[in-house]
């Protein structure tokens, strides 16, 4: 029932007093005016006290996967609802892909009803699921009143990572560079940095005797060396068409080429721009920097803009150097191609394009500036399936 029903009815109650001039009618008519105010009236305190909240869950799935997600409401009033409406969203922040639900629902008085919602997307990603909207009707359906706050959850979808048939290269495992990261843990041997000082030992060198603190302390003390975190490997992300497939691709083959890498003992840097369009460098010396790995890229990530990744990036760190440059792109040309070759950022560049171009006319092209290019399209991920050379 509608206002216009309920008008209908308040009509007809009329006609009824003019035609028989009955007390009935009267008290009828007079039921009718009350009624809708006190209808409205009490949608006020359930409105105010009705309770939304997602149930517990995991944070990390996997794409694809189908996840079960609880949505709990409760009434802590005396009124029923019978009429409760609810709209949805499901966006995937990264590809921005939007989806909408409308729920329908009954909650008793002092109660509370659960409702189940299947979520799931085939592009990995932070997924987030807000309720937009939530009203309550009255018993009749003439009046709503809506519920104030936004109630949201996120989960974050990560692509599956696939081990990687990967060789780590003579000139990446001796790789020096500028280091201001050491070991705290493990000595090496760099001499621009000192890991700790201890006694003499039988078999010490004379060289490594740190003569001042000797005589200091009277007593012969010698220095053990530091062990520089060095990254000799850097993977770029740089896309200009923000396609879901290619974003999926671009980070699940970027993943997968810096974990199989940290198997391979081999520390990588990965890059890809911030919401700003900044280039941010994300590290990777052991396992437990994968996952804040994966939530800073779904965080940032953003389409290339007129000043190319490498340009960008040499910008704000000037002084990097790296073995080998993996750059990820869906979009190559001589432009790109020239920036690459006078790069003094790595000794070694490795382009993968995610197209669905032809690219056989610049294959030439790279391989007289002495750079590999890999081309692959949608779907095929080629990269999973090859020999990597490090």
């Amino acid at each position: 029932m509608n206002k216009y029903h309920y008008l209908l009815i308040m009509l007809l109650t009329l006609y009824l007093i003019v035609m028989y001039h009955a007390v009935l009618p009267v008290l009828l008519l007079l039921v009718e005016l009350l009624l809708p105010l006190l209808l409205y009236l009490l949608l006020i305190p359930v409105t105010k006290r009705l309770q939304c909240r997602f149930g517990k869950m995991e944070e990390v799935y996997e794409t694809g996967e189908r996840i079960a997600v609880e949505l709990w409401v409760q009434n802590p009033t005396i009124i029923p609802v019978v009429n409760l409406h609810l709209e949805l969203q499901i966006q995937n922040l990264l590809t921005t892909e939007k989806e909408h639900l409308t729920l329908s629902a009954m909650v008793p008085a002092k109660g509370t009803i659960k409702l189940p919602l299947a979520v799931s997307s085939r592009y990995c990603g932070r997924v987030r699921i807000r309720v937009e909207k939530m009203y309550v009707w009255d018993f009749f359906r003439m009046f709503r009143k809506k519920k104030k706050g936004v109630f949201q959850t996120g989960i974050l979808l990560i692509p599956s990572l696939e081990p990687i048939s990967m060789e780590v290269s003579n000139q990446v495992r001796v790789f020096l560079a500028d280091c201001d990261l050491y070991d705290p843990h493990e000595k090496g041997s760099d001499p621009a940095e000192v890991f700790q000082v201890r006694e003499y030992q039988p078999g010490d060198r004379m060289q490594q005797v740190h003569w001042k603190l000797s005589v200091a302390k009277d007593t012969m003390l010698v220095k053990e060396l530091s062990k520089p975190l060095l990254h000799p490997v850097v993977v770029m992300i740089s896309f200009h068409v923000a396609e879901p497939w290619v974003l999926q691709q671009m980070i699940s083959e970027a993943l997968s080429l810096c974990w199989s890498m940290l198997q391979n003992d081999c520390p990588s840097d990965l890059v890809c721009r911030t919401p700003k369009g900044e280039p941010q460098k994300l590290s990777l010396t052991e396992e437990e920097d994968l996952m804040p790995c994966i939530e800073s890229v779904f965080a940032g990530i953003a389409p290339e803009e007129e000043e190319p990744m490498v340009c960008a990036y040499e910008e704000l760190y000037p002084n990097d150097r790296y073995a080998h440059c993996i750059y990820l792109t869906d979009q190559v040309n001589e432009e790109q191609m020239e920036q690459l070759s006078i790069s003094p950022l790595a000794q070694k560049y490795t382009v993968v394009c995610l197209s669905n171009e032809n690219m056989d006319s610049l294959q030439a092209l790279f391989e007289t500036n002495k750079m590999e290019l890999l081309v692959e399209k949608e779907g095929e991920e080629l990269v999973l399936h090859r020999h990597w050379l490090i």
